[in-house]
């Protein structure tokens, strides 16, 4: 009996910190680089799977209440997924908070890197004031 219960708990314990690889990352992980929407595509592809910070402009915004994301467009070029964790208000405001023509900076896991195609999944904001050094 004992051993069942220990056995159940170590394999919810794994599960657990299984699925909690991305979360924990975005949140307390350090980030790896900083760019700007035109640098990224062309030297972000080393720090693909790491926490980094873009700044750019937004040009686009795409709100997908059903799935629960907000895909706010940088510059033309890169594309930030943010999920709304605590209920349909809570996306609907920052999709308010980030219009069209505003300048951004978001802190997220670099999960996919091409010269047309880069994707930060998932995303958080940034405070604009904190350090930001473009790698070079």
């Amino acid at each position: 009996m004992v051993r069942r219960v220990t056995l159940a708990l170590i394999a919810g314990l794994c599960v657990l910190f299984a699925g909690c690889g991305v979360g924990w990352k975005l949140e307390y992980g350090k980030i790896a680089a900083q760019f700007t929407s035109s640098s990224i595509a062309f030297k972000g592809k080393p720090y693909l799977g790491k926490k980094v910070t873009v700044k750019g402009k937004v040009t686009r915004r795409s709100l997908n209440k059903e799935l629960g994301k907000l895909t706010m467009v940088l510059d033309n070029k890169v594309h930030c997924v943010w999920y709304g964790i605590r209920n349909d208000d809570d996306i609907l405001l920052t999709a308010e908070d980030y219009q069209v023509g505003e300048i951004v900076y978001f802190d997220g896991v670099l999960t996919k890197c091409e010269p047309d195609n880069v994707v930060l999944d998932p995303v958080h904001s940034r405070d604009p004031t904190a350090p930001f050094e473009v790698l070079e």
